[in-house]
């Protein structure tokens, strides 16, 4: 691994970890009903989508060795 693939790796691992422990803290903490639980709900369910795009991001630009996925459309 070279310096930018180990610094994407620790920023994408610092920034699950910082959606991870805010989404706790919200379902912990919040006391909502209503259009507030709604929007919660939204802004929760678009970081986990950030999170998981973050990945799916490190994974295309590592190295094939590194990082092989089944070919589905040609087995």
């Amino acid at each position: 691994m070279n310096r930018q693939q180990i610094e994407r790796l620790t920023t994408t691992i610092l920034f699950s970890v910082l959606q991870l422990g805010a989404t706790v803290v919200l379902l912990v903490l919040l006391n909502a009903s209503g259009l507030l639980a709604a929007a919660a709900a939204i802004v929760m369910a678009g970081s986990l989508v950030a999170v998981h795009d973050a990945w799916r991001d490190l994974r295309k630009t590592a190295k094939p060795a590194l990082v092989q996925e089944p070919d589905l459309v040609n087995s």
